[in-house]
């Protein structure tokens, strides 16, 4: 798999630009919350087994590069001068990254395919995920079907998905305001200067949209007015204390029941599991075996059968 179909498509020499490396907007896709996702990225012990060190320099490089937003167009040749290594190299890392879901690689007709990182399916993305509410997804949805009726026919795999993190900016830019998103949305796409971005893309049409509001504000005089951003609550740092307080609010149990899945979860963190691996075995325990049965065993049962557990767990994801 290629990025782009020969350096030159990319890049004019060693200093070229770089794309995304500014924060994503109020809240969204901060250097903060990309130093906690790469954080949680190296102590996530339960990442694909054919996953090698380059294939997570080039994960960890595309989280730098906040890919999860917008995909970026290095080269492969530009890749590889980075990391020290052959073409063929990062040639094969970029396939295993599109095989294990990690990755996915957007076709553009006679331009740079694009690199863009599929949050869904990353454990150590969950801190954005919780960003992203479901009137984010449900815009970037009726954001495609606005396409479809008007000016498109074809899109990528996973279109909506790779526009949800855009739409969330936009709603957080209108105040929360969906209606309000739609009908800028709506002007952007019609017979505007804005109209070749907003075919594009979302990130694209966010690129200018500033000059967007500003320009919807001139038609539409008599509309009410654009309420301040709204800012997206921080969220707190994963913790051995948080997830035991989370573990008791899941089972609905007391501080004395909470005390003991604290002191089961410390021990296991003790013992070199990182808080994100014991919250992913949790979360997998619960599916597999049920809430009323991991309740019932409660956090001497869940630390008697961890290791069970969590094999299980690495099992079931190589067999997906």
């Amino acid at each position: 798999m290629r990025c782009c179909k020969r350096a030159g498509d990319c890049e004019t020499g060693r200093n070229e630009n770089v794309q995304n490396e500014t924060s994503a907007g109020t809240g969204l896709l901060t250097d903060k919350l990309t130093l906690e996702t790469i954080r949680n990225y190296f102590a996530d012990e339960n990442k694909p087994s054919g996953l090698g060190p380059v294939d997570h320099l080039l994960m960890v490089y595309l989280m730098s590069r906040k890919a999860e937003d917008g995909g970026i167009t290095d080269s492969q040749q530009t890749l590889a001068r980075r990391f020290g290594c052959s073409v063929r190299t990062v040639s094969r890392s970029l396939e295993l990254l599109q095989q294990s879901k990690y990755a996915s690689r957007i076709r553009r007709k006679g331009r740079t395919a694009e690199l863009i990182l599929n949050v869904e399916n990353i454990p150590a993305e969950a801190p954005l995920r919780l960003r992203l509410t479901e009137e984010a997804t449900h815009l970037a949805a009726w954001y495609k079907i606005e396409l479809k009726k008007k000016h498109r026919k074809k899109f990528p795999k996973r279109f909506t998905e790779q526009n949800t993190a855009t739409a969330q900016r936009i709603l957080n830019d209108c105040g929360g305001d969906v209606d309000l998103a739609k009908r800028i949305l709506e002007f952007a796409l019609g017979p505007c200067m804005y109209q070749r971005a907003a075919r594009n893309s979302l990130y694209k049409l966010f690129e200018r949209w500033p000059k967007v509001k500003n320009s919807y504000r001139a038609y539409n005089p008599g509309s009410p007015p654009i309420p301040e951003p709204q800012a997206v609550p921080t969220m707190p740092d994963l913790t051995v204390q948080s997830l035991s307080k989370s573990v008791a609010a899941q089972f609905n149990v007391g501080s004395t029941d909470q005390a003991a899945w604290q002191a089961t979860l410390q021990r296991l963190s003790d013992a070199g599991n990182s808080v994100v691996h014991l919250q992913a075995v949790i979360t997998f325990a619960l599916t597999a075996m049920g809430e009323d049965t991991v309740k019932g065993e409660g956090a001497a049962g869940f630390e008697k059968h961890f290791a069970a557990i969590s094999e299980a767990m690495h099992q079931s994801k190589e067999a997906a």
